[in-house]
């Protein structure tokens, strides 16, 4: 989805780093940051629903959902207002 080779990192703050690492402008380094917190917000999520609910952990499902909460959190940000379709921010959203 954001076009990022990935390995797996041994803890979260390897994780962080890696993904904000790769920003090569402020304003994609803007963007990992809103990926970053959209991610971490969805896996506690997703965990809470695992202990509290006993839902079972989908991953497409939680990578949806991050790309859903991240496009509602840039269209907060910029004040409802952008130029981009969702569809077309999902295949590439650094744009």
């Amino acid at each position: 989805w954001l076009g990022i080779d990935f390995v797996c990192p041994q803890n979260i703050k390897q994780l962080y780093t890696q993904i904000v690492s790769m920003a090569r402008s402020f304003k994609a380094r803007r963007m990992k940051h809103l990926f970053w917190h959209a991610t971490c917000w969805n896996i506690w999520l997703a965990r809470n629903n695992k202990i509290f609910r006993g839902e079972p952990v989908v991953m497409r499902n939680i990578i949806a959902r991050i790309k859903n909460v991240s496009w509602q959190w840039l269209l907060y940000k910029n004040g409802t207002k952008s130029g981009t379709f969702y569809s077309t921010w999902c295949t590439n959203p650094l744009l």
